[in-house]
């Protein structure tokens, strides 16, 4: 049988070895459910903003052509005056090549105003030799501005030289105070056409300027925000 002195000394011993358990059964526990998930995240060069800026001013401009005098017609269209490029020899087909503005925006006008040809009724052909009118596509300008408004203070860097010298001080951004701040971008896209006979160059029709315009802005009131307001779907509630 145990001797006194050692049963006044068990509880005590498992009152000491108590916080030693809870201490590893949370323990095991954390480890059993702890960890981590990263998961990767790539943003493309322009954004969806921008892009549905300009095709959907692009759709506008396009759809204020007037196709008259086109119906029925075997049609080819020109594009070396809309992507800048020499006009292609007789018997190649189209190729779009443009180094100073993204393909993208000027390969949808085209694709635009393909489909809008079609639409109405005009047969469009793959070489200039199947047709009987020329249609010469050209535009103003495909682009984005942007507009910005602040009422308040304004972020502000300022050189810093904690723990480094002047030379490598590292520069600090003070916080913008912003009582009423607003970013608007406008999209405008411009298009036009002209059509003419292939044989004797006779004028058919034409149609354009047309400028096609898109809206997004973003209000932000006392810190508060952005509001966004647009005819766009990133900007569509």
């Amino acid at each position: 049988m145990p001797r006194p002195s050692e049963l006044i000394h068990l509880p005590i011993l498992l009152l000491a070895c108590r916080p030693i358990r809870f201490s590893l059964l949370f323990l095991g526990l954390g480890l059993l459910t702890g960890g981590c998930a990263t998961v990767r995240v790539t943003d493309p060069p322009r954004t969806a903003t921008e892009q549905f800026l300009i095709s959907g001013s692009i759709t506008d401009a396009v759809a204020a052509l007037s196709m008259d005098g086109l119906r029925d017609q075997l049609v080819f269209l020109e594009t070396a005056y809309l992507t800048g490029d020499p006009p292609p020899s007789a018997g190649t087909r189209n190729q779009i090549i443009d180094r100073t503005r993204p393909n993208q925006d000027l390969s949808f006008l085209l694709g635009e105003l393909r489909a809008r040809m079609l639409k109405e009724g005009v047969r469009l052909t793959e070489t200039r030799e199947q047709a009987t009118v020329i249609v010469e596509a050209r535009t103003g300008g495909v682009g984005v501005d942007r507009y910005e408004f602040l009422l308040g203070l304004p972020s502000v860097a300022v050189s810093g030289s904690i723990g480094v010298d002047a030379i490598g001080s590292v520069p600090i951004l003070t916080p913008e105070l912003a009582i009423l701040k607003s970013t608007r971008q406008l999209a405008y896209s411009s298009v036009a056409f002209i059509a003419y006979r292939n044989k004797g160059g006779e004028l058919i029709s034409q149609s354009g300027p047309f400028v096609g315009k898109r809206l997004r802005a973003d209000y932000w009131i006392l810190g508060t925000g952005p509001n966004t307001v647009g005819d766009i779907p990133p900007a569509e509630k």
